[in-house]
């Protein structure tokens, strides 16, 4: 990314955790000109606008104006992308258009997704929260 110049906003593992980013829309506020919303009508389809471009559809057949890449594969639609996520190693927002990068669907601009890769080691991760319940005035 230092080599091409690109409007980018990149987030690690650390950051993300952070942030307790649970989903995609969690980084709506972090990153400028994008917002990283569902459509509101079906749940998990995603409404993203990268500098004013997007679509806020729930028909298949409708190609999105911005993609998304998870570990570099393609999700042609916009169902199942605002899902909860885990064990995520970074995310990308390039601001498009991105369609020398990544070919079409991209005009607005691509959310690349990578999740923590596996490994041979034995290990676990676990978070935990409480909720009391009671709200603090």
């Amino acid at each position: 990314m230092q080599k091409v110049p690109m409007a980018v906003t990149a987030f690690g593992e650390a950051q993300l955790d952070a942030k307790f980013v649970q989903n995609l829309q969690s980084l709506s506020y972090d990153v400028p000109n994008v917002q990283l919303e569902d459509v509101g009508t079906a749940p998990g389809y995603a409404n993203f606008t990268i500098r004013g471009l997007g679509i806020n559809s729930t028909i298949p057949s409708i190609d999105p104006t911005v993609g998304v890449f998870t570990d570099g594969i393609y999700l042609g639609i916009n169902a199942g992308v605002v899902l909860d996520n885990f064990d995520l190693e970074g995310i990308e927002v390039l601001r498009g258009p991105q369609g020398l990068l990544f070919g079409r669907n991209v005009t607005g601009g691509a959310v690349v997704v990578r999740t923590t890769r596996p490994s041979f080691d034995f290990g676990a991760k676990a978070k935990l929260s409480i909720e009391t319940g009671l709200k603090r005035p």
